[in-house]
């Protein structure tokens, strides 16, 4: 289906005669079972919202798909044993009647789990920035940008492409462009939120309705959809790794045995040996750090391996690993899994990968396995108790700079401590400074099919 729709009316108006009745028949059961559920499209399909994902489906050529996810499918599968299921998927064939009271029993339930979940008000601030909002909505009416659902909130796109947002915070209210680092801004008023993290993305903040210079901004979105028009994307270049210099070359260059040994670690270990000793202000202090270095280089070892004691041990099951969780630990590492478990959207499943809890593609949706080693499933997100920090290991992030900048926008609304993250690993030092409700909306960014997209775009590009 290639249509374009952001409702689901628009969803079934693109069906005629028994589907979209049944379609119909279906939105209508659910409206009325929770009247306040609320109504959108997610991942390209009509869903109910409340609290969190209520309920997805879709019509597809010989069956209507039915998601409700796979807890809610094991709990009832007495009532769905006449129907096909898969692990998140209840499948009615086009003619046979929809299992209203099992889809009934399904929703009610999942009402109560959903009712009393705290989830971050997106609104919060809408009243504060009433007149910003509805300015910038009635200059963006007269464009051709459609609004989309994403990520909890609306975007502007143009013929699927994320052009731009805009949101009230506590302290400002921000418009984004998603590809604003192409945007000349002659009068010099975007930021780039995190430089570190920030590649494309770039906002432009108000305090007021008084900030807003209506032509100035119109001309800005005019540009921002040219660029999305003539296909302009951001590629990130990648920098060549960093040289030894200084002190520790000319350490390198002196004794080849610690050269040889230097160059055969791998790439982080010797960043983080450069940057202890050019962190040094004094020249004594880079001797001193050399000396202390030189009998770790030589061993093969890291300068932080010590610290870096992820749970490899031994563990066979979810539960062996709780169980070798530090107890301070402990309530707030399973609410993270359970956050991360509870969000995630169906086909992918959960096992000990890495020696830490993952999240991966099987191997009966993606036989490849990773391209690293393909003796392993394709991971997707990993949890891991370090001794001192929580990591997250998202590889989504990694590959899709949309995502990344979604995330570091958000992270400040969510926490107040500073982001502290590489490539795909999110760091927390303690169970308390974990946004557990940011983290809910990231596990939700990639569907199965999407991440392997993504995936194996990026394996191309390598190539």
């Amino acid at each position: 289906m290639n249509h374009t729709f952001s409702t689901i009316e628009e969803y079934i108006a693109t069906f005629e005669g028994e589907k979209s009745r049944i379609l119909q028949s279906l939105s209508d059961f659910i409206q009325k079972i929770v009247p306040e559920a609320q109504p959108t499209i997610n991942y390209k399909m009509p869903t109910y919202k409340l609290n969190g994902h209520l309920i997805h489906f879709a019509m597809l050529k010989n069956h209507v798909g039915i998601y409700p996810g796979e807890d809610m499918i094991n709990r009832f599968k007495e009532d769905l044993k006449h129907y096909k299921t898969t692990k998140g998927t209840i499948q009615i064939p086009l003619d046979q009647a929809l299992p209203f009271d099992a889809l009934q029993k399904i929703i009610q339930y999942k009402v109560e789990l959903l009712k009393n979940k705290k989830v971050k008000d997106w609104k919060k601030y809408h009243d504060q920035y009433a007149e910003i909002t509805e300015k910038l909505e009635e200059i963006v009416a007269n464009t051709d940008l459609v609004k989309a659902f994403k990520w909890g909130g609306d975007v502007y796109t143009f013929n699927g492409k994320n052009v731009l947002a805009f949101h009230g915070f506590k302290n400002h209210y921000s418009l984004w462009f998603y590809n604003g680092v192409f945007l000349e801004d002659k009068a010099k008023v975007l930021i780039s939120a995190n430089e570190e993290k920030t590649k494309a993305l770039r906002q432009w903040r108000f305090q007021s309705i008084k900030d807003l210079d209506v032509k100035l901004i119109e001309q800005y979105i005019t540009e921002a959809i040219q660029i999305a028009k003539d296909g302009k994307e951001f590629i990130e270049v990648k920098v060549p790794p960093k040289e030894p210099q200084g002190i520790l070359k000319d350490a390198l260059d002196m004794d080849l045995d610690l050269k040889h040994a230097f160059f055969a670690l791998t790439p982080g270990r010797r960043k983080d040996y450069m940057e202890f000793i050019d962190d040094a202000k004094q020249e004594k202090t880079k001797v001193t750090r050399l000396e202390k270095i030189k009998p770790m280089i030589l061993q093969g070892k890291g300068l932080n391996d010590k610290y870096k004691k992820v749970m490899q041990i031994s563990v066979n099951n979810t539960q062996e690993y709780f169980n070798e969780i530090p107890e301070e630990r402990k309530a707030g590492f399973k609410k993270l899994y359970d956050t991360i478990k509870d969000n995630l959207p169906i086909g992918f499943t959960e096992e000990i990968s890495y020696g830490h809890l993952g999240f991966v593609v099987p191997f009966t949706t993606y036989p490849k396995g990773y391209h690293c080693d393909a003796s392993q499933p394709l991971p997707f997100i990993g949890i891991a108790s370090q001794k001192n920090h929580i990591a997250i290991y998202h590889m989504g992030i990694y590959m899709d700079q949309d995502v990344l900048d979604w995330f570091v926008t958000s992270f400040p609304i969510h926490s107040k401590k500073k982001l502290d993250m590489g490539k795909s690993c999110i760091r927390f030092k303690k169970v308390e400074d974990i946004p557990y409700d940011l983290i809910a909306e990231l596990s939700t960014k990639f569907s199965v099919k999407r991440y392997i997209r993504k995936y194996e775009s990026l394996l191309k590009s390598k190539k």
